[in-house]
């Protein structure tokens, strides 16, 4: 089974070590994953693989932190 995973980040502080970038208070990282999940033979999850897909414009957020 595949999927895709929307992922929307929002900074509720500076933080100077995110990892991809330093964010300021009120910032977005929005994201894509691709996701693959494998089964064994009784149909339970197994292994669950994710990868990076595609970086969005923070200004696409769908979601505003309150």
């Amino acid at each position: 089974m595949a999927d895709e995973l929307y992922r929307e980040l929002h900074a509720v502080k500076d933080s100077a070590g995110f990892g991809m970038k330093p964010l300021k208070k009120g910032d977005a990282v929005i994201m894509a994953k691709g996701i693959v999940y494998s089964f064994d033979e009784m149909g339970k999850m197994k292994r669950i693989r994710m990868a990076h897909f595609r970086m969005h414009d923070e200004k696409m957020a769908k979601f505003a932190h309150a």
